[in-house]
């Protein structure tokens, strides 16, 4: 199985729909076939967050956090 380490601008590309967030959404979708294992550093995850609130304020780093909570996968197990 395929593992790729995710930084922060990754997950922001996939959030905010921006220029290459195909290849985000093409990851994910082999995470959840299993081919392929995601990572995502507890740092970055934090990153999201305080992006979502410079960017849009309270309302949008929760909404960024919930779309997180649901992405493949699902352990925290998977999150370095």
């Amino acid at each position: 199985m395929k593992s790729t380490v995710m930084d922060s601008y990754a997950v922001i590309v996939y959030l905010e729909r921006e220029r290459g967030y195909q290849t985000v959404v093409k990851q994910f979708g082999e995470c959840v076939l299993g081919k392929r294992e995601i990572l995502l550093c507890v740092v970055n995850w934090g990153e999201v967050i305080y992006h979502a609130l410079r960017s849009g304020g309270e309302k949008t780093a929760r909404l960024s956090e919930e779309v997180m909570n649901v992405l493949p996968p699902k352990q925290p197990a998977a999150f370095l």
